[in-house]
């Protein structure tokens, strides 16, 4: 038996047979608040966005202090399924499209 609960009382029970957690918010209020949170991010032609920085394409030596993002980068192309052209501040396009989630707006 848990301790704290006696097993002869029911759980306490929200207004649609949700169980209500110590905060008093519902399980249906934390999904919807992780839905929006999780929520695929969509950009526009000519957004400025940071790219995330892969192991790949880090510098080794930097080790963990090393920046967690590149860029900024400016959206030429939206390909479709979420993926992006992008090219760097001089013009140069980058060789391959990006997702978006591997991507973050950028604020000047």
């Amino acid at each position: 038996m848990k301790p704290g609960r006696d097993r002869g009382q029911p759980r306490n029970r929200g207004a649609k047979g949700n169980s209500i957690n110590q905060n008093g918010s519902t399980t249906t209020d934390r999904r919807k608040k992780l839905q929006q949170k999780c929520q695929g991010q969509t950009f526009q032609l000519g957004d400025w966005v940071l790219r995330k920085a892969f192991q790949n394409t880090k510098n080794q030596a930097d080790g963990k202090l090393a920046p967690s993002w590149e860029g900024p980068y400016k959206i030429t192309q939206v390909v479709g399924n979420g993926a992006n052209q992008l090219t760097d501040q001089k013009g140069n396009p980058v060789p391959r499209s990006w997702k978006a989630t591997h991507l973050r707006k950028y604020y000047f």
